[in-house]
């Protein structure tokens, strides 16, 4: 039964676990290898402490990283905050104070540059860094347990932690273009209604390539990552297509 955010992924592993679920460029995971890197996040984000209800802000470009991230947050039992790519420090700064995170999963060049603006951050304990290395030298950042992503490639695949579909399980923030972002709190039961929903009057089935655009924290974005993976889909990560660029990618990725 798919009542939860993970749901909609490990049911589809089960059905189609070898069909490409995401392509990145030249990454293109199936279904099961897909499901194997998020429980093995999962496991990594239970030992750096994350617990159910936890905040997890996510600060990642669109990419198979950012919808791992998510579907691990969730199968700990945790809520998932992503951070728009584009915000500016004191923008992402607001957003993981407002919503509480006390973990970020962001690269190595942003936790860089957000340096000092994380200090003083009572909530936030843990910086998961993906991506090439940088060092790190900003002292504000000694405050906080700083583990690297690979990591996650030696732990076992972790078993889903048991919550209920009324929890929460994303908080999405507005753009803040008219002030600062404003969050909006889903549960899962609002994310797999909204995937069943879309992907019930679109028709979409498991033959279907979908080509996403918008970024994982704006709504839609995000809808059609679940809506692809509730059919079992492939869908294609792009990213800031100008319309000819987009006209192009949907022949070339069919």
């Amino acid at each position: 039964m798919v009542s939860l955010l993970h749901d909609l992924l490990t049911h589809s592993a089960a059905r189609f676990p070898d069909k490409t679920c995401l392509v990145q460029g030249a990454r293109m995971p199936s279904f099961s290898e897909l499901e194997k890197e998020v429980r093995q996040l999962a496991q990594l984000l239970m030992q750096t402490g994350v617990s159910p209800g936890d905040r997890v802000a996510i600060h990642l470009d669109k990419s198979v990283e950012e919808a791992a991230a998510m579907l691990a947050v969730s199968m700990v039992g945790g809520v998932s905050v992503n951070v728009n790519s584009l915000l500016k420090a004191r923008q992402v700064r607001h957003i993981l104070q407002d919503s509480g995170a006390g973990t970020m999963i962001t690269s190595y060049p942003r936790l860089k540059n957000l340096g000092g603006e994380l200090a003083g951050m009572a909530s936030l304990r843990t910086l998961i860094g993906c991506g090439n290395r940088l060092p790190l030298r900003d002292a504000a950042l000694d405050a906080f347990q700083v583990v690297d992503v690979s990591a996650a490639a030696e732990c076992k695949p972790c078993a889903p932690v048991r919550r209920i579909d009324r929890d929460v399980a994303a908080i999405i923030y507005t753009s803040g273009s008219t002030g600062l972002p404003k969050g909006v709190v889903l549960s899962h039961r609002n994310l797999v209604a909204g995937a069943e929903s879309v992907s019930t009057y679109l028709q979409n089935t498991s033959e279907d390539r979908i080509l996403s655009i918008l970024p994982f924290s704006f709504d839609y974005g995000l809808n059609q990552l679940t809506t692809a993976l509730r059919v079992g889909a492939t869908l294609v990560l792009k990213t800031h297509l100008n319309a000819g660029e987009t006209l192009k990618s949907l022949e070339a990725e069919r």
